[in-house]
């Protein structure tokens, strides 16, 4: 285990590291960049990005809502494949009125699987609660993985 990282290690979240740094969070910008495929965002800082993330700024653009969780997501997947090994799959389904779903495998393995609700599907009330939640998917998703490989 790479024990640089906190929650690789399933320690909690310590705020004394600025929440910028975060390497989860630089691991969600590059999901950001990656999977905007046609450029929307490119112009938007790495700051305005995470921002998109935080409770209330993306309800009027459901494009941006949808990139929001399929990054937040797949982010997650690289995360715990580093730590791993193991390839990890995302299947998202997100309907036009705003219901959803997130399934993550691993092989034969349900790693999780997660519903959200119609309104803000993945808004947080700031960068350390968005920290926290991803860690605590990523420490789910390792002790899974260990109990069954």
């Amino acid at each position: 285990m790479n024990s640089t990282i906190a929650y690789l290690g399933c320690e909690p979240y310590a705020p004394s590291i600025p929440s910028t740094k975060h390497p989860f969070l630089e691991e969600l910008i590059q999901q950001f960049r990656l999977q905007d495929q046609q450029g929307i965002y490119q112009h938007w800082s790495n700051e305005e990005l995470l921002q998109s993330l935080v409770f209330g700024l993306n309800d009027s653009d459901p494009s941006l809502t949808q990139l929001g969780i399929l990054a937040f997501y797949q982010a997650i997947c690289k995360e715990v494949e580093k730590e791993t090994g193991k390839l990890l799959e995302t299947f998202i389904n997100y309907t036009h009125k705003g219901f959803g779903s997130v399934v993550i495998c691993c092989g034969y393995l349900l790693v999780m699987t997660e519903s959200f609700p119609q309104q803000n599907p993945i808004a947080f009330h700031s960068l350390d609660s968005l920290i926290l939640k991803a860690e605590e998917v990523i420490c789910y998703a390792l002790r899974r993985i260990a109990k069954f490989f």
